[in-house]
């Protein structure tokens, strides 16, 4: 299931974490794996602190606590050093050869 892939990700949802949880009604129907703790770090071990950070705060469970899309895009992450090359500078690849079947059949 999703919801054990995610667990496993971010340790299980309890309600010091995210308050309004007991009141979901679906939890009503599953019993949730126990999974003591988050391994966002682990499982990015190369990723930055600042990766980390925008990772945990992307993917908490509490909606309230979740930071929005403006806020992420603001992230520190964004502007941390590497920074991102320019697009022109990003090799292109051939076409792939369904694509190139696709054009000769027409």
């Amino acid at each position: 299931l999703q919801i054990d892939k995610i667990i496993a990700l971010l340790g299980t949802p309890t309600t010091k974490i995210w308050s309004e949880l007991d009141s979901l009604p679906l939890l009503e129907n599953f019993t949730l794996k126990t999974q003591p703790f988050n391994n966002v770090k682990v499982v990015f071990e190369s990723a930055s602190p600042s990766a980390i950070d925008l990772l945990n705060s992307l993917f908490m469970y509490d909606p309230k606590k979740r930071i929005s899309a403006a806020a992420a895009l603001a992230h520190p992450f964004f502007t941390e050093r590497p920074l991102p090359c320019d697009p022109v500078l990003i090799p292109s690849l051939p076409p792939s050869h369904s694509k190139k079947r696709k054009r000769d059949d027409s």
